[in-house]
C-alpha cells in the first residue's frame, strides 16, 4: 500500500511537472508584455551567445528554459542573419522555430525622387547591415555602371527612385546583383530603343529627366517640359534650366535664380555650357524617364511659372511671348517680397 501510495504521488507530481512544462513551452507567452511587437536583428557572423545575451535575454520571461530548449532544438547551429519580428504572445517553441526557419523580414527601402547621392547611401545603409562607404564602393563596381569623371554624384544615374525590398543582412555581392537587376529592368529593350530613337544615351536621358522632374510640381506637365528641352537640344541651344543652378548651389529651396548665379563656373551650369549636364541632379523616377522618352511633340521653346504662383507653367514659342510672361512672374515675386 505504502509503495503504491508513493508511486501515485510520484506520478501525480510527474504529470504536474510535465503539464507545467507543456504549458510554459507550448501555451505561454515567452516574451514580456511590455510591447505588442518585438523586433530583433541578427547581424552577419554574430554568434548565438552574443545574440542571446544582447537581444533575447532582456525580453524573455524564461531565459534559462529558452536556452535549454534552444540547445535541444539545435538553434545555435541554425540561426540566420536578418530582421525578425514577434508578437508578445509567441511561445518559446514558436520563437525558436521562427528564428531557426531563417524566414526573416525584408527591409523596406524607400528612395524618394530628387534626393542627392549622400541621402541615397544613408537611406540604404540605415536599412541594411552595410556602411555607406561600402555600399558606394559596391555599387560603383557594378558592370552596368558608367562613371563619368565630371559626374559629381554618379550613383544618381545608376539608381532610381522607387520602393525596394531587400534583406537586412544582404551580402555585398547580392546588393550589387540587386541593383544591376533593377538597372536592367529600367533600361529594358523598349526604353533603350526609344532612347536611341531620340538620339540620347541612357545616362543622358536620366540626366535630362532629373531636370524635367525638378521643374514641375504637377506631373502632367512633365512631357511638355521635356519637349521644350528636346526642342532646344535639336536647335543646339543651351538648356538654361534653373534646377541645374539650384543643384550647383545645393539649395533646392531657392525660389529666385539671380543673374550672378548664372555665371557660376560649373559643368552642371546649363546657362554656360551646352548639351546635357554630366550627371543627374537628383534621383530620378521612372515617370520622369518615360516623360523624356515619350516627350510631347510641339513647337514650344520656352516656359515660365504662372504669375499666380500656382506652380503651373505657361509655354511660349517665341522669346517675345516668353518675356511678357516672365515679367509678370517677376512682378508677382516682387509683390510678395520673394528675393531668394
Amino acid at each position: 500500500m505504502r509503495i503504491n501510495r508513493i508511486f501515485s504521488i510520484f506520478l501525480f507530481f510527474s504529470f504536474g511537472l510535465i503539464f507545467t512544462l507543456y504549458v510554459l513551452v507550448w501555451k505561454t507567452s515567452s516574451l514580456h508584455k511590455k510591447s505588442e511587437e518585438y523586433i530583433v536583428f541578427i547581424e552577419p557572423n554574430e554568434s548565438f551567445e552574443v545574440f542571446f545575451e544582447a537581444d533575447l535575454k532582456p525580453i524573455l520571461r524564461f531565459p534559462k528554459l529558452f536556452l535549454f530548449l534552444a540547445e535541444q532544438m539545435n538553434l545555435p547551429n541554425h540561426f540566420y542573419a536578418g530582421k525578425y519580428s514577434f508578437t508578445s504572445d509567441i511561445t518559446i517553441v514558436g520563437l525558436i522555430k521562427t528564428i531557426r526557419s531563417g524566414k526573416f523580414e525584408m527591409m523596406v527601402v524607400d528612395l524618394p525622387q530628387g534626393i542627392y547621392q549622400d541621402s541615397l547611401l544613408k537611406i540604404i545603409s540605415e536599412a541594411i547591415f552595410l556602411s555607406e562607404d561600402r555600399i558606394k564602393a559596391v555599387l560603383m563596381d557594378c558592370r552596368y555602371f558608367k562613371n563619368n569623371q565630371q559626374d559629381l554624384m554618379p550613383l544618381l544615374t545608376f539608381c532610381f527612385a522607387d520602393r525596394y525590398f531587400m534583406p537586412y543582412a544582404i551580402s555585398e555581392k547580392k546588393l550589387q546583383q540587386f541593383f544591376e537587376k533593377e538597372f536592367k529592368k529600367v533600361w529594358n529593350e523598349n526604353r533603350l530603343a526609344k532612347a536611341k530613337e531620340i538620339g540620347l544615351l541612357p545616362d543622358e536621358v536620366t540626366a535630362l529627366a532629373a531636370i524635367v522632374q525638378a521643374e514641375v510640381v504637377y506631373k502632367d506637365e512633365m512631357g511638355r517640359v521635356a519637349g521644350v528641352y528636346i526642342n532646344r537640344l535639336k536647335k543646339g541651344w543651351r538648356l538654361n534650366a534653373d534646377p541645374s543652378i539650384r543643384f550647383i548651389l545645393r539649395n533646392k529651396s531657392v525660389k529666385r535664380i539671380l543673374n550672378e548665379d548664372l555665371k557660376l563656373k560649373n559643368p552642371y551650369n546649363t546657362y554656360q555650357r551646352g548639351g546635357i549636364p554630366p550627371g543627374a541632379i537628383g534621383l530620378v523616377s521612372l515617370r520622369a524617364i518615360d516623360a523624356v522618352l515619350n516627350f510631347e511633340k510641339h513647337g514650344f521653346m520656352f516656359f515660365c511659372a504662372k504669375p499666380d504662383l500656382s506652380f503651373r507653367h505657361i509655354f511660349s514659342k517665341t522669346y517675345t511671348e516668353h518675356l511678357i510672361i516672365a515679367k509678370q512672374y517677376q512682378k508677382a515675386m516682387n509683390e510678395r517680397n520673394i528675393v531668394r
